[in-house]
């Protein structure tokens, strides 16, 4: 038992030491809210959160361009993932505010689909006994799962999305025009026009983020893009154990905001006063 806690520090020491020597010039600042509880469909132990309350944390990442040491199945086969690092993540509880240790983790970027896939991870294996309102942080790496958005792609769907919403907008208002009349037959013919331009509409939607989020950040060798909220997951073995595929358990969801610093600080204070 010795050896093996012994191991897994050295693995994170690994980490660590990694992620430390990359170039300032390369990291990519976002803060991270952490909101964890009982999802909908979880399959947590039901003793798990089973007051129903919630635990926002709160902490900052900065993504980097070094290659990450250590291997990660989530992170997808034939990948190359790199360096995340954390600050101590942060809540507030009864006593006040808390300090939470956390550990570097790795990331990548999948671009082999649309949106693209943002998936990374952070140790929180140190962060033991850490508890609030019933809802304990587990103690083990979290996986963090984000589909995002090119900032250039997001413009473009902006623009498309009026005359869209127009389109459907006399489809449906020639619909109307017909539907108490006697010749169905035109009636139908309309009818496909609106279904046509409503599934316009939502193609559009599909390339646009849930979160609308004002400012786009970083990654490094990336274009700027959007992130929307997405699904936190703890990893739990198979039913045959190291013989099967691990599963992934939601203990609740995140959000990412990037760090503005400088220019960008002072182009996004123009945009509200």
């Amino acid at each position: 038992m010795l050896s093996g806690r012994i191991m897994l520090r050295s693995r994170r020491s690994i980490v660590l030491l990694s992620c430390l020597v990359a170039t300032t010039d390369a990291l990519a600042k976002w803060n991270v809210a952490l909101n964890l509880g009982r999802e909908p469909g979880s399959s947590m132990p039901e003793s798990w959160a089973a007051s129903g309350a919630r635990f926002f944390l709160q902490t900052q990442v900065e993504f980097d361009d070094d290659p990450a040491p250590e291997a990660e199945p989530f992170l997808g086969r034939g990948r190359a993932p790199r360096c995340v690092t954390a600050e101590t993540a942060s809540f507030t509880g009864v006593g006040g505010r808390r300090e939470v240790a956390v550990g570097d983790g790795a990331w990548v970027l999948a671009r082999d689909r649309a949106p693209a896939v943002l998936r990374f991870w952070l140790d929180f294996s140190d962060a033991t006994d850490v508890e609030s309102r019933g809802v304990a942080l587990p103690v083990e790496k979290l996986y963090f799962t984000a589909s995002a958005f090119d900032m250039d792609d997001v413009a473009a769907a902006r623009r498309d999305l009026l005359p869209a919403n127009q389109k459907r907008a006399a489809a449906q208002s020639e619909v109307d025009e017909v539907r108490e009349g006697p010749n169905l037959f035109a009636l139908a013919k309309k009818m496909d026009a609106l279904a046509a331009a409503q599934s316009a509409v939502e193609r559009v939607e599909e390339r646009l983020p849930k979160v609308r989020d004002p400012n786009a950040g970083a990654l490094p060798g990336e274009a700027r893009l959007y992130v929307d909220q997405g699904p936190i997951s703890v990893k739990r073995p198979g039913l045959l154990g190291p013989f099967s595929r691990e599963k992934y358990f939601i203990v609740g969801t995140f959000s990412l905001t990037p760090v503005l610093e400088g220019a960008e600080l002072a182009a996004s204070k123009r945009l509200y006063y």
